[in-house]
């Protein structure tokens, strides 16, 4: 499950979100010499009973608390940048002489990395407790939806719009987790 990653920037602890549904790649712009290609809709046929699709990342991070959770998981990794922020500018204005400027800097390379552990730490948390919520948003809608197998969405070149069960999974996540509450892990909970 993937609902947003944290990377270590150069200049602090950025948040890359994915979306409510997986991104299709970018693909290149046409050669300006290549004649423009007519694009079709392809029809597919009857839906096949049984066989239902669903995009695990599309139903989290439609729901209320995946939207929710990427929200939080930003304005955490902006305060982190803030305050990474300020550290880096005292770094030269030290009010202690017992430490020195390398000694200050190196104390901020430290804080950075626990911050950004901290962060991961609070991810797989807020992750885990979506998924346990989506485990349980499934049964109903696959009872309801009469479904024999699920495939990944995700996993195919196209499908029948009515074998996608993934709005209604997403409307009955919304309903057992309306949403979701975490705060920043604590230091102690990403020290070994």
């Amino acid at each position: 499950m993937k609902i947003f990653s944290i990377t270590p920037l150069a200049l602090g602890v950025g948040l890359v979100i994915n979306g409510a549904a997986a991104a299709q790649p970018a693909r290149p712009a046409a050669p300006a010499t290549a004649p423009a290609a007519s694009v079709t809709t392809p029809t597919f046929a009857t839906a096949t009973p049984g066989v239902c699709l669903l995009s695990r990342d599309g139903a989290i991070g439609g729901s209320k608390a995946g939207q929710e959770a990427t929200i939080h998981m930003q304005q955490l990794a902006n305060g982190i940048s803030t305050e990474l922020s300020t550290q880096r500018g005292a770094i030269g204005q030290g009010t202690d002489p017992s430490q020195s400027v390398q000694q200050r800097a190196q104390a901020v390379a430290q804080l950075e990395q626990l911050r950004g552990a901290q962060l991961q730490r609070t991810k797989l948390l807020a992750e885990q407790q979506i998924a346990g919520a989506l485990g349980g948003a499934i049964v109903p809608v696959v009872a309801a939806a009469k479904c024999s197998v699920i495939f990944e969405r995700g996993n195919s070149y196209g499908w029948n719009p009515a074998m996608d069960i993934t709005p209604q999974v997403i409307l009955e996540l919304d309903k057992r987790l309306p949403l979701i509450q975490f705060s920043l892990a604590p230091p102690e909970s990403v020290l070994r």
